[in-house]
């Protein structure tokens, strides 16, 4: 069996907005190898298209924030907050319910 690709195309890559068809996938912010239990979670499922998921795994997740508003704006809107002492996006899973 292939190897399982998650597109979403109704939503728009949260970084240059593309929004083509099979083209936007999600990007897990929390890898799924690492964090199995929160592959599905909505707040850990960034949509992005081919080209940003690629860069955001070469510059990070703080680096796509400061490039793309997009970016930015769908971490603060899935409760996401930058640490200003570790210079990193941070997740509080304490509040997971």
């Amino acid at each position: 069996m292939g190897k399982e690709v998650n597109f979403k195309a109704d939503k728009p890559c949260c970084g240059c907005g593309e929004s083509r068809e099979d083209y936007v996938c999600f990007h897990h912010t929390y890898t799924r190898k690492a964090f199995p239990e929160y592959t599905w979670k909505e707040w850990n499922l960034m949509p992005l298209c081919l080209k940003c998921h690629v860069m955001i795994h070469k510059i990070g997740t703080s680096s796509m924030a400061n490039k793309f508003h997009g970016v930015r704006n769908w971490l603060e809107k899935n409760g996401w907050e930058f640490c200003e002492f570790k210079k990193a996006w941070i997740f509080d899973k304490s509040k997971i319910v």
